[in-house]
């Protein structure tokens, strides 16, 4: 069961995730860009663009004035890297969001039925309250 946390400290988890990922890429872009002599991505000539294409590569927003180039095959290999990176940390933190809001919006529905409310009390994730609810939806052929 997942625990329950309050919704001002997941906002902040939320935003320090992808803050911090957003910095790790922006350093190692900068690295890179550093480390090859500036021939790795166009448009990227100190830390705070860095950032900003971090930023433009993890949400898909375009580009502009900055591209990855041909000419370094480590920047082709870490824009994928931060792509799917990105890909997966967009979907984890939508999960949790739904799966919070869901909870929610069970927990609701099932204290509009008090009969059942007893069968429900240690009933505390969405996972948890679904299999609850459908089990004893099925058991009573509906409500």
């Amino acid at each position: 069961m997942l625990p329950v946390i309050d919704s001002r400290f997941n906002i902040l988890v939320y935003l320090v995730t992808f803050v911090l990922s957003w910095l790790l890429f922006a350093l190692l872009w900068w690295a890179m860009q550093n480390w090859n002599g500036h021939s790795c991505v166009e448009g990227v000539d100190g830390f705070t663009t860095a950032l900003l294409f971090s930023i433009e590569t993890q949400h898909t927003i375009g580009y502009g004035s900055r591209a990855v180039t041909d000419r370094c095959l480590g920047a082709v290999t870490l824009l994928m890297l931060q792509s799917v990176c990105g890909a997966v940390t967009q979907c984890i933190i939508t999960g949790i969001i739904f799966a919070k809001v869901s909870c929610g919006i069970i927990v609701y529905k099932l204290f509009t039925y008090l009969p059942y409310l007893a069968t429900f009390q240690s009933c505390c994730c969405w996972p948890d309250c679904l299999e609850l609810f459908a089990r004893r939806h099925a058991e009573s052929g509906g409500f």
